[in-house]
């Protein structure tokens, strides 16, 4: 029975990694028009939300991506997949989800957009660095 169990947590330890989109799966996606059009919305979005959100909360907003990025987006497309989508649409699904997320985000802090940005001039270096890998992209487009 021992031997069962440890079987089993050494087969999830290792199968739980390899469901996660790897940076050849992503590139191999991006040659599908829907997930490459999704991909762009959510880099536009994203840049989108740097210009209008105040600094904190486009600061959230970043660690909110990078998380979504690291496990959220694996973990939801996982779902879809288990509700019998392919990994492709799972993806293209998952990503048009964010992007809506991120939209909901800019339109919930636009009324306080104003009071943030006005603050620290110094904060604004931290604000300005380049996130575009937090959006879902491994790869800079030339």
């Amino acid at each position: 029975m021992k031997r069962i169990i440890s079987a089993l947590v050494v087969l999830c330890v290792f199968a739980i990694p390899a469901f996660a989109l790897s940076d050849a799966e992503y590139l191999r996606m991006k040659k599908n028009r829907d997930f490459a059009e999704a991909d762009k919305e959510l880099t536009r979005v994203y840049n989108e939300a740097k210009d209008k959100m105040s600094y904190s909360a486009f600061t959230e907003l970043r660690k909110s991506q990078r998380e979504w990025v690291k496990t959220g987006r694996d973990r939801q497309a996982r779902e879809l997949i288990r509700d019998g989508e392919t990994r492709l649409n799972a993806y293209t699904e998952v990503t048009l989800q964010r992007v809506t997320f991120i939209k909901n985000a800019i339109g919930d802090n636009s009324l306080d957009n104003s009071e943030d940005n006005s603050s620290d001039d110094s904060s604004e270096d931290n604000y300005s660095e380049d996130n575009s890998s937090d959006t879902g992209k491994f790869y800079e487009e030339d």
